[in-house]
């Protein structure tokens, strides 16, 4: 991309101090890590339907434990997007019974859409990426990267997945491999007549879909289980779709995974799985997993590489983890890095509190690395309020919270490095009317 002259951004960054009534003598510096980077672009499109309150907004979530549990985050940022724009579909998750218990920290959502364990013999436990152990179970041939997340159950000899859902939908995804056996479906006590065969030649992505009966927001009962005396039969997880407006969370999350343990899941049936899920966001929150530097970056820009392939032209924000640990430090830049080259947005939990201490005194930590339902809260709701922020102001170029000419800098700064977030005219070129286009955003000031 091009920039523009010296002379010409002293010009424009002028233009708009008048406009904001300062000097350029108190310009104040800017700060090395803002509270959140280039928020308002990548978030538009999923704010615009919600606003619409007339169709499904969805967020791709791909992280570790932290987006996984109940008690954590995610369940009360969704809680507090469906408090405002209504309750839309739970979405997809992974078929494994860790962190399975039901929903009951979040007020709004309706009864049900939790998993209840398998209920048959559980293979044995076993790992699929690295180093760490995660929430699937299989006989000793590891399928787990030919899933997203590397979660599945697989069902044998009459075994079952059970499913406490809610909605008129049950999209349940089955993995259909050489020698696979027959799955059915059990809803509400009666057995469906559908057989479902798994058996294929090479390995492939079904996707069943259940008429469950239910009323959008309504509970149903539903299992899946391995016809006995056929062969084993792999379930992946399932989404549940109520077919109402509002935010759907689509969760590619699992335990102890940093960006490495994802790209083991780079393969065909992956990515038809990931495909499906159709975001309107890309949310990526994930553990360095002790590859912190170079490794770290490494693996995430490969990550970022490949669902840009999978998902071209989906926005993506980054998110940096809570300071449980002080490397999370060099995370947050890593990832503002990244949210700079690449036009993503980025937020920074990192300087939200001192360090784990201080988050374990105020009753926010469950554990080393987990949140409590205290701590869930509080960082539900302050990453919808960054979210929010930066819709009502996307001229807060510092995200500081005040409209202010430290904003002008910032945009000039984001301009004279090249940066693609301040394409503002989308015309894929840095030029005059970029900075005329801020003009006039920052005219216009905040809702």
């Amino acid at each position: 991309m091009s920039t523009l002259r010296n002379t010409d951004l002293s010009f424009f960054a002028r233009s708009v101090a008048a406009v904001a009534g300062v000097a350029a003598a108190s310009w104040p510096a800017l700060a090395s890590n803002p509270r959140s980077y280039n928020l308002a672009a990548p978030t538009d499109a999923l704010f615009d339907k919600l606003e619409s309150g007339a169709e499904r907004a969805v967020m791709l979530v791909v992280g570790d434990s932290v987006s996984f549990r109940e008690d954590s985050y995610l369940g009360y940022l969704q809680e507090r997007f469906w408090g405002e724009f209504g309750v839309g579909d739970c979405g997809y998750r992974g078929a494994s019974n860790a962190f399975g218990s039901p929903q009951s920290f979040h007020d709004t959502r309706p009864l049900g859409g939790s998993w209840r364990e398998n209920a048959g013999d559980i293979p044995s436990r076993a790992r699929i990426s690295g180093p760490r152990e995660v929430d699937a179970f299989f006989r000793p041939t590891d399928i787990g990267p030919l899933i997203p997340d590397g979660i599945y159950t697989q069902l044998e000899d009459g075994a079952e997945f059970f499913i406490n859902g809610f909605g008129p939908t049950a999209n349940l995804y089955l993995y259909c491999l050489p020698g696979a056996g027959e799955a059915q479906i059990e809803l509400n006590g009666e057995l469906l007549e559908t057989v479902i065969e798994t058996d294929a030649a090479e390995p492939a992505l079904l996707v069943h879909e259940v008429d469950t009966g239910a009323l959008p927001g309504e509970p149903y009962s539903l299992s899946v289980f391995a016809t006995p005396a056929t062969g084993p039969v792999v379930f992946a997880g399932a989404e549940m779709r109520s077919g109402t407006p509002g935010l759907t969370i689509q969760r590619i999350t699992r335990g102890g995974s940093g960006p490495d343990a994802n790209l083991k899941s780079i393969n065909p049936t992956a990515t038809a799985h990931l495909q499906t899920l159709a975001p309107d966001l890309i949310w990526i929150m994930l553990d360095p997993d002790q590859r912190f530097g170079e490794l770290y970056m490494q693996d995430m820009t490969a990550l970022l590489d490949h669902y840009a392939d999978v998902f071209p032209g989906v926005p993506t924000v980054l998110v940096s983890h809570h300071p449980f640990i002080p490397d999370i430090e060099l995370q947050s830049d890593q990832l503002l890095q990244l949210a700079r080259e690449r036009g993503m947005g980025y937020i920074d939990l990192n300087e939200t509190w001192a360090d784990y201490d201080a988050m374990n005194d105020a009753g926010l930590m469950n554990g080393v690395v987990h949140l409590s339902p205290e701590g869930g809260q509080w960082f539900g709701a302050y990453l919808y309020g960054a979210l929010l922020d930066a819709r009502a102001c996307p001229a807060d170029w510092d995200a500081s919270g005040t409209l202010d000419v430290a904003d002008v800098i910032a945009l000039l700064g984001s301009f004279d490095a090249g940066e693609p977030a301040a394409d503002l005219d989308g015309n894929s070129a840095l030029d005059v009317f970029d900075v005329i286009e801020y003009l006039g955003r920052f005219s216009e000031g905040c809702d």
